[in-house]
């Protein structure tokens, strides 16, 4: 199961080790939003759940700021994995880049990012 927070990273992180010392394992990722209601959010700040990853989500939609190209969410996730370790992120969202080269672009560039490459 996953956690979405957004905002309230002290309720959020004891939500998440209330779950999992009642049933240990249950919650096993947490995507945590870095647009829109969560600018600003960082992974590596403020958003620490034991051992549990926290996936950052990034925005692909001028409507949901702070919107990043393929080439800034690279390095961002860089930026991340570097300074915290980040192994996943997902992007916010599909809908206006279907049918496009972006999904490959942003796909390719993750994975760079999250792999610190």
């Amino acid at each position: 199961m996953t956690i979405d927070p957004y905002t309230n990273n002290t309720y959020w992180t004891s939500v998440v080790s209330e779950i999992n010392s009642q049933m240990p394992g249950l919650v096993d990722a947490i995507h945590l939003q870095t647009y829109a209601g969560g600018a600003g959010n960082s992974p590596c700040v403020n958003w620490d759940f034991g051992g549990v990853p926290v996936y950052p989500g990034l925005s692909d939609d001028h409507h949901a700021p702070p919107f990043v190209t393929p080439d800034q969410a690279e390095a961002k996730l860089k930026t991340w994995h570097e300074q915290c370790g980040i192994t996943g992120a997902w992007l916010w969202i599909f809908d206006q880049i279907a049918g496009t080269d972006l999904p490959r672009q942003y796909a390719h560039a993750m994975i760079n990012g999250v792999q610190g490459q």
